[in-house]
């Protein structure tokens, strides 16, 4: 696949430059470049020299998820983001912006927010109710039951 990749596809024709071109074993092939324009450039140029045999899949980002501690117990997953989004109203958060995953059992609330309304809310004090909140980031590290390393499946 990589020399098929290789021999249809001219990079300096197209005037794009990649960041990272790999090969992992499950058949795909990874190519990083620096700019969405360029990203779109190499698809189109994919589906167009070889549609029948490849597609061109655009890897999309996921929107940080934030830990927001201390949530009063009067609030529940269906109303956390819209308490947020109504109390704080200093904070100029639109209705797209956060998005409740799930409470946790140590009245932790884990919210997925775009870049925009992380920013916005890492330096804050977030007002739930009659309580202050603070929020972090959430992050989720995987660990091998076999060997016990990290990020690895």
């Amino acid at each position: 696949m990589e020399e098929l990749i290789k021999t249809r596809i001219n990079l300096t024709e197209m005037k794009v430059g990649i960041s990272k071109f790999k090969a992992p074993k499950d058949g795909r092939i990874l190519i990083e470049v620096d700019s969405n324009e360029e990203i779109e450039r190499i698809s189109s140029r994919i589906t167009e020299k070889s549609g029948e045999e490849l597609e061109a899949k655009v890897h999309e980002r996921r929107n940080p998820r934030l830990v927001i501690y201390n949530i009063p117990e009067e609030v529940t997953l269906e109303n956390a983001t819209k308490t947020v989004r109504e109390q704080n109203s200093d904070i100029q958060l639109e209705e797209g912006d956060l998005e409740a995953k799930y409470i946790c059992r140590t009245k932790r609330n884990v919210i997925e927010a775009t870049p925009h309304a992380r920013k916005q809310l890492m330096n804050t004090r977030i007002k739930i109710g009659w309580v202050i909140c603070k929020a972090a980031d959430y992050i989720r590290v995987s660990r091998c039951f076999k060997c016990s390393r990290y990020n690895h499946g």
